[in-house]
């Protein structure tokens, strides 16, 4: 038994010469404690050893097994708001208010994150509340290119036109709006800002702005950056858009069925974004209809985009 103890003694020391054994275990000093214990040990059966080996072995492969990559972090979020106001009885109830203008508009702002994403976001906040403020203004060369530009800009046309609606609840003006995250997954980020603007007039005007966001680079993601076919998705939205609202096309009501045509075409959405189970829609009024049917959101599943999606979960 002696001998055969001593040639699996020179076994495990000529693997170790030899370097067929990991680096890290070398430098831990393991083999030094290993052999040691091996050459003093009185095993009175070599099954012993062989159990011995076994544990070494796996011991080796456990240091060498690589570490799986970390998932990607989610940003840090947060909100802000634009507020403004002016007027003369914003003081009053909503319902006896003739001259008051108010502005209450929350918008997403990155506290934690990339500065390519934070500059992409920042920019499209931007643009997304002077647009909401803008329907009011003169949109010359002269308009406004910031939020508080535009609010400003906002409050002085209610200001003129309190002047020729004197008592009148039609000066009383407001822009309000809030906001979402509907994904934030460390990789792609999808905001939407959602609004609903008074400036006189029949009624007022809800808007919706969808952006997705790629984490690592900022970059604002097109339709032509999630599907690989426009034409074939404009089809599958189609379909969906009329499944979402079958009051419109099949109504239980008696009504006449709403159809599109020359004058309201469906169109690919102006606001979309990726979410966890698709790709999120939302048609705004007189995107593909009159102003009467309202608004239109709806996800299309990655289930029913298949092989035009290029980007899943």
């Amino acid at each position: 038994m002696g001998k055969g103890l001593q040639s699996a003694e020179g076994i495990v020391w000529e693997i170790i010469n030899n370097n067929q054994v990991s680096e890290v275990f070398k430098i831990s000093g393991t083999w030094h404690f290993t052999y040691h214990f091996l050459k003093t040990t009185k095993l009175k059966d070599f099954r012993f050893l062989a159990v011995g080996l076994l544990l070494l072995t796996l011991f080796i492969s456990c240091k060498n097994e690589p570490k799986a990559p970390e998932a990607p972090k989610a940003v840090t979020m947060g909100s802000l708001s634009l507020d403004k106001n002016g007027g003369t009885d914003c003081d009053k109830p909503d319902t006896m208010r003739v001259n008051c203008v108010e502005i209450k508009l929350k918008y997403p702002v990155i506290q934690q994150g990339g500065e390519a994403l934070k500059t992409s976001v920042a920019a499209w906040v931007n643009d997304v509340l002077v647009g909401i403020l803008a329907p009011a203004t003169d949109m010359d060369s002269t308009a406004a290119t910031t939020p508080d530009a535009a609010a400003d800009a906002f409050i002085a046309m209610q200001a003129e036109f309190a002047k020729d609606a004197e008592g009148s609840p039609m000066a009383s003006w407001s822009a309000e709006g809030s906001d979402t995250i509907l994904l934030n997954d460390g990789k792609y980020l999808t905001l939407e800002i959602n609004s609903y603007t008074f400036a006189g007039g029949a009624h007022g005007m809800p808007l919706s702005a969808v952006a997705t966001f790629e984490a690592e680079t900022g970059k604002l993601l097109t339709l032509n950056d999630l599907v690989t076919d426009t034409t074939a998705l404009k089809s599958l939205l189609e379909k969906k858009y009329q499944e979402v609202r079958a009051d419109l096309f099949k109504p239980t009501d008696g009504s006449e069925p709403f159809q599109f045509d020359d004058v309201f075409q469906f169109v690919l959405p102006a606001n979309y974004g990726l979410v966890k189970e698709g790709l999120y829609c939302h048609y705004l009024h007189y995107e593909v209809g009159p102003y009467a049917i309202g608004d239109t959101q709806f996800v299309l599943p990655f289930s029913e985009m298949g092989t035009i999606a290029k980007i899943k979960f």
